[in-house]
């Protein structure tokens, strides 16, 4: 029987990924319903206001949900927010057990859905691949549990560690396939911000160009940190969807008329990134990429203030030009910033590499 379970949570995990890009700020959850040894009912989480993958899949099963178990990835709602909660469809419906990868931090639930599910006499199991299904949904555990989104930090650079020529020109490192690729973390996310000197002098769109389904466009993100440099990117803006962010000081000189703009601390002259990412928190933005440059992606790095680092390694060599890290703190070999190593994948002659924080949430769990 472990086996079995095992594959119907497996589903559900599976299930759960198809609401990466459409169901933030909302977690991602899926859910398998089984009954004698067989599926009768299977659902995800698509997209807020929408109905929870518990309620798809119980409209699935109809009736024979009565004495069905119950798989699902996360911890079943218990509060009425955009849609009811999720364990009155359940208790309604006579299910039997409910088995359940992960318990939900929100404050409104955090083990209060297992509790009024016991209470109504069906059996609650918590934790089975409780680590795979915090992966495939760290982006809100990450947002809840650490209150600041969850950071990926994306390079691309040469075998030698450069990330454009002695020039400032970085078109194109990689292949087209490397760049395709980067698209998908553009519509997994929620934000993306680059330093305004990487703005101006490679004016990219920002924006998720695959073709893959995305509930709402990726909210962009400029940090600045003197008058020049944001009447320098003024012209440049095109969309009510940019946000520039910078130092309070700085924020009572410039023209507020035409653009978002978000102030925050300082530190050391420049936006303070720890007070932006509580911004971006108390915004719901769940999950941040992080593009460039090399300043802003190292000022994340040595700040501990990230939660994967995606390195895209083309077989080019530059010899000099703009290093991919600029680390402004040091460590010593016996306590160096080391991370774990996750994955490498050839594209199309680039390599691409995954590395995460050790203290990112779904390591953190207990397994």
């Amino acid at each position: 029987m472990e086996v079995a379970e095992t594959r119907f949570m497996k589903l559900a995990i599976d299930l759960s990924k198809n609401g990466l890009g459409t169901a933030s700020p909302n977690p991602v959850v899926g859910c398998v319903i089984v009954k004698e040894g067989k599926i009768i009912g299977t659902g995800y989480h698509e997209y807020p206001g929408g109905p929870h993958a518990e309620i798809v899949a119980l409209r699935n099963a109809g009736k024979d949900a009565a004495g069905a178990d119950v798989y699902v990835t996360l911890e079943p709602c218990s509060f009425y927010g955009r849609t009811p909660p999720c364990v009155d469809a359940l208790i309604k419906a006579g299910v039997k057990r409910v088995i359940a990868a992960v318990e939900d931090p929100h404050p409104n639930v955090s083990g209060k859905g297992f509790e009024i599910l016991k209470k109504a006499g069906i059996q609650v199991e918590v934790g089975l691949m409780m680590r795979e299904a915090a992966f495939v949904n760290r982006y809100y555990l990450t947002s809840l549990t650490k209150g600041r989104p969850y950071v990926t930090l994306k390079l691309a650079m040469t075998l030698d560690g450069y990330i454009a020529d002695s020039q400032g020109n970085s078109k194109w490192i990689t292949s087209k396939e490397s760049r395709n690729d980067v698209q998908e973390l553009r519509r997994v996310h929620d934000a993306i911000v680059v330093g305004s000197g990487t703005f101006i002098k490679d004016k990219p769109k920002l924006t998720y160009r695959g073709s893959k389904k995305k509930r709402l466009p990726i909210k962009r993100f400029l940090l600045v940190s003197s008058r020049d440099t944001f009447n320098a990117i003024k012209p440049l803006i095109k969309g009510s969807d940019y946000f520039v962010v910078l130092p309070e000081r700085l924020f009572n000189e410039v023209d507020k008329s035409f653009i978002n703009l978000i102030p925050t601390r300082e530190w050391e002259g420049k936006v303070d990134i720890r007070d932006f990412l509580n911004k971006l928190h108390e915004m719901e933005v769940r999950s941040l990429l992080v593009e460039g440059g090399s300043n802003l992606v190292s000022s994340f790095l040595q700040e501990g203030l990230f939660d994967e680092l995606i390195i895209y390694t083309s077989p080019k060599f530059l010899g000099s030009g703009i290093k991919a890290f600029d680390l402004k703190k040091s460590f010593s070999i016996q306590q160096p910033l080391e991370l774990i190593f996750h994955s490498i994948e050839e594209i199309k002659g680039d390599t691409k590499v995954v590395y995460f924080n050790p203290e990112v949430v779904f390591k953190c769990l207990q397994a």
